[in-house]
Formats: structure tokens, sequence, C-alpha cells
């Protein structure tokens, strides 16, 4: 019997492929500016250097969040499901360690850092279940997530990211969520597939994801999954990355040899600079726009947009103009001028460690799968 569970994201009819279907509602909260999200996306990555391993910040709009049931009696309360990291921490406002009563203290506490702040983590080990899939599990309490922006998060990075060090400089090594239902035989392989959905007509919240611990749905992708082991470019290597080995712009190449990650906990699609300059180049006037930090195409120059198309291993994944550009029925949502045309890409800066991040408007279009197991992402269109 194959073994695995599937987490709807706010999808109320989606078809599910595997043996059991578990649903949790994700909610976006509050409704965030375009401002808000680059600041968000941008910071999150701001702190990383070429041979660090220091844990990114996390946006808190336009992101997915799964139910979670946590201690003893369940709490429930809902985290940000981040590929970006492999850490479960959750604010105290959300889960009350005092009240559970299989809660273990583990007498170390953790400074993470983030682009946006610092948070102090206090570790413990307790039940963790998503539907009616429990595992114990070591994961961090934070009081002051203020100037981190979101409730907690859980993550299905690679195990890479996983170590903590206490106050002594001792380094732990947590397992993953990801490991331990893997280790309790909960599931028979260590991947994750992932079905995101774009927003469409205005609306501010949407059913349109799912994830599958443990499983591929296979009825979500068209073709076959196009599978690629993850770069050995630092610092790339230590996350979901990829090799890029070509960014096009139509029939005109705009960068070779570059590597990036695949992250669900980035909302757009962030390039060096330099890349991405050298990507809108071939659009007269567009520019990056100095008040939300977005690239833009100048009125009346639609017509000389072309597909973009990223070779990620040897294969390429084309994003259509209509799937860079953010649509005008959703302007109010993120707060733009009409008269504007935007597009999902942003910028790292000029002397950015990383090439690319591939966020959630890339993998709106794209189902992807984390394949811990075989250390390697996969990719496919998605139907």
């Amino acid at each position: 019997m194959v073994k695995a569970f599937s987490i709807l994201l706010l999808s109320a009819a989606c078809a599910v492929a595997s043996a059991r279907s578990i649903k949790a509602p994700l909610h976006k909260r509050g409704s965030p500016t375009a401002k808000d999200v680059v600041h968000a996306d941008t910071h999150r990555w701001a702190n990383l250097k070429s041979n660090s391993k220091i844990i990114p910040a996390l946006n808190n709009e336009f992101s997915y969040f799964i139910e979670v049931d946590m201690g003893t009696p369940a709490q429930k309360t809902e985290l940000l499901f981040d590929t970006g990291s492999s850490l479960v921490w959750v604010a105290d406002s959300q889960f009350k360690g005092s009240k559970s009563k299989t809660i273990k203290d583990l007498k170390f506490a953790n400074l993470l850092e983030y682009g946006s702040g610092n948070v102090t983590i206090d570790f413990y080990s307790d039940s963790l279940a998503i539907g009616g899939y429990k595992v114990k599990q070591s994961f961090g309490i934070a009081s002051n997530v203020s100037a981190i922006g979101t409730n907690g998060i859980i993550g299905f990075g690679p195990l890479d990211l996983a170590g903590v060090t206490n106050q002594h400089n001792k380094t732990y090594a947590i397992p993953t969520p990801m490991d331990n239902f893997y280790s309790s035989h909960q599931i028979s392989t260590e991947v994750v597939g992932v079905d995101f959905r774009p927003i469409w007509n205005g609306a501010q919240q949407a059913s349109n994801g799912e994830i599958d611990i443990g499983g591929i749905d296979h009825s979500k992708y068209k073709g076959k999954l196009t599978y690629i082991p993850v770069t050995k470019k630092s610092p790339a290597k230590y996350y979901w990355g990829v090799d890029i080995p070509r960014i096009s712009f139509g029939n005109h190449v705009a960068s070779t040899g570059r590597s990036g990650i695949v992250d669900t906990g980035t909302t757009l699609i962030l390039l060096q600079q330099n890349i991405l300059e050298k990507l809108f180049s071939y659009v007269p006037g567009a520019t990056l726009d100095s008040n939300t930090t977005l690239y833009t195409i100048p009125h009346g120059k639609l017509n000389k947009l072309k597909d973009i198309t990223f070779t990620i291993g040897s294969k390429p994944f084309t994003l259509t103009p209509q799937q860079y550009m953010i649509p005008q029925n959703q302007y109010e949502n993120w707060e733009l001028t009409k008269g504007v045309h935007y597009t999902y890409f942003s910028t790292l800066g000029f002397d950015a460690s990383l090439d690319a991040i591939i966020g959630q408007k890339f993998l709106e279009n794209y189902y992807s799968v984390f394949d811990t197991t075989h250390h390697r992402v996969g990719l496919a269109p998605r139907k």
C-alpha cells in the first residue's frame, strides 16, 4: 500500500489521487500591498552570504498555511508551508506549552536571524499532527515575533537547514517533520508534491493549493515530471537549489550559467539586478519601479513582450506574458497604479550571492516535487 497523505490548501473541490486526503484550510492574513510583498521577499534573503546557512526570513502574505495540531490535548494552529526552511516554530500566542501534558523542555534556545529582524526561540519536543498522522517533533516557541510578521512555520527544506546552535555554541541536528513521518513509517518515501494555483478576478484569497506529503498527485500535471538534481553551487546547494544554464526572453539569451532556489515561501520571482535588466532590455522603457520595486512595462509596449524561459537542468520551463504579468483586476489588492503594467519580477540587488529565487508565481504554473530521498526537485506543467 502506498503511504501518502494530502493537504488541501484552501481547496474546496480538488481531485486527490493519493490514498487518503487530509484537508487543512490555508488563509491569507490581511491585504498586502506590492511594497509589502517585495519587502518580505527580498528581506527574506537579505542576510544570506555565500557560505552561510542562516535561515532566511519569511513573508507572511500571499503564502500557504497548513493547519496542524500541536500538544496534548491538541491545539490547532496554522503554520506557513515553506521549502526554504527545515525547522518548525510557532508563536507563543498560537501555542501554549503550559497547556500540553506531553511537552518536554529541551533546555536550549536559538536566535534566528532574519532580514527584517531577529527572533529568539526556545526549543521543546511534543506531538505534532497533520490530519490523522502524528509524530513527536522538536520545535521552537517564540515570544518576540512582531519583527518577523508570521506566527510560525513548518519547514520542508533539506536537512542541511535543520541545525540550530544554542547559547553555548553547541549545534543540534533536529529531524524535520518529513524525516519524522518517514522514520515512523507513516510515509514510504520522503517526497512532497506541491500544486499551487493563481488567484483571479480580484479575489483576495482562493481555494488554490494542495500538497501531498509522501506522494505525488499525477492528476495535477501534464506529461512527465522532469527531475533536476540539487545544485553543487553554494549557497544554493543548502536549499532546494537547481542549476539554471540559461534564462531567455523570446529568442534572446539574457543570462547563462546561473543557479537558483525553488522556494514556496517566496511570493515573487527574484533575480540579480543585472540579469533582470538584461532580461527586460528588449522592451523599450521597461524599468524597475522605484515605489514597488517590481519590474514594469510602459503603457503601449505590451506587444513587445515575449515568453520568458528558464532552462532548469536541461529542460526549458516557460512563462507566457499572461503568466508573469500581474492581472489588472488584482491591482486594488496590491495597491498598484492603473496605467502601469507590473510584472511578478523583482530584484535581489547587484551583489546578491544568489542568482535567482523561483517563487510561488512561477510555481503556480508548474507542479513541483521536493524529493529528499533522491536529493532532487521535480517540475511539470500544471494541468
